[in-house]
């Protein structure tokens, strides 16, 4: 490769549009949401915008790392994304960026209360209504036959962060959970940490009513 295509690979990996790519690729694992001081803020907008451009100088960015024969970048496993992390994150990291599953680490290493709920709130779901995909109306139906002070119970409230230990509206509930979809966290299940998220299913009925489950992605 001559010395000039070479220039024009780093310059191009190191765009301030790929820097802004690779954020939009780890949205959500990241909490990039929860982060400002972008140079286009606020971030989501300005990428869905320039998406056809982003993904273009993404798709640069992956080719040159490629093309240099996909060096190793030391980075250790990711769960069940193997196959992501020895391409698109190591492009990242190649391409003088953070790792972002670091940056992931760091941030749940300290205490978060809203997380933590999150977390208790995926592992209760997964144990009352394990691989099935329920609407929030019905979730609440079979949580208002528990106990006051059942764990499950309270997961949710906590999740939803209700006044008096009263359980949510299904809105509430719902809108809740839409926040939270595809957020991956990691809980421990039965003494092994799992990776889980809740996922919005696919409706076999054109009802307009969200059904949702807890997917496990795999081992951390």
């Amino acid at each position: 490769e001559s010395s000039e295509s070479a220039t024009a690979h780093a310059s191009r990996r190191r765009s301030p549009r790929v820097t802004a790519l690779a954020a939009f690729l780890v949205l959500g694992a990241a909490r990039t949401e929860e982060r400002g001081g972008f140079t286009h803020d606020p971030l989501r907008p300005w990428i869905v915008q320039n998406r056809s451009r982003l993904v273009a100088e993404g798709l640069t960015a992956l080719a040159a790392y490629a093309q240099a024969g996909r060096p190793p970048q030391g980075l250790r496993p990711f769960g069940s994304f193997e196959g992501w992390s020895d391409f698109v994150r190591s492009a990242i990291v190649w391409a003088g960026f953070n790792d972002p599953v670091e940056r992931t680490v760091a941030n749940e290493s300290g205490a978060d209360p809203e997380q933590e709920a999150h977390v208790r709130a995926l592992v209760a779901w997964r144990e009352l209504f394990g691989s099935d995909a329920i609407t929030a109306s019905d979730a609440l139906k079979l949580l208002g036959e528990r106990p006051q002070g059942d764990r499950i119970r309270d997961a949710v409230i906590e999740l939803c962060a209700t006044q008096g230990g009263e359980l949510p509206s299904a809105r509430q509930l719902g809108v809740k959970l839409a926040s939270l979809q595809g957020r991956i966290r990691s809980a421990t299940i039965e003494g092994e940490d799992r990776l889980l998220a809740f996922c919005r299913a696919v409706a076999r009925q054109r009802t307009g009513v969200a059904r949702w489950r807890v997917t496990d992605k795999g081992r951390v």
